[in-house]
């Protein structure tokens, strides 16, 4: 029998408040520059089975604005600005992220949407 393996970390996007509307599922190492060209969040759900796992939210396009580091299991209801961002199912520093603000180049283990 085949086995099926999952992909970590997952990014479940909801069209709507409280994980209501459309949804997009995203899997693995991945980063969106300009999210909203793609869809609308306003809610989400981020699981992986590594409690290092780290999911970066920017408030602006191309990893630019604030941003909010969240790691492990998180869901969250009411996302006000959620324009770009970057998963990894390992620990992304805050160091990583300033980094990435300031060059805007994405390391090559990122599969970009």
């Amino acid at each position: 029998m085949a086995k099926s393996s999952q992909v970590n970390p997952v990014l479940r996007l909801f069209s709507e408040e409280n994980y209501r509307g459309a949804t997009v599922t995203i899997r693995g190492n991945v980063a969106a520059r300009d999210l909203e060209r793609r869809f609308d969040a306003e809610s989400l759900r981020f699981f992986s089975t590594n409690p290092n796992a780290t999911l970066v939210i920017f408030s602006e396009e191309n990893f630019q604005g604030s941003f909010r580091i969240i790691r492990g299991n998180r869901n969250i209801r009411d996302i006000d600005d959620i324009e770009s961002f970057v998963m990894a199912n390992f620990r992304i520093s805050e160091a990583n992220v300033r980094e990435l603000q300031r060059t805007r180049r994405l390391p090559g283990i990122f599969r970009e949407i």
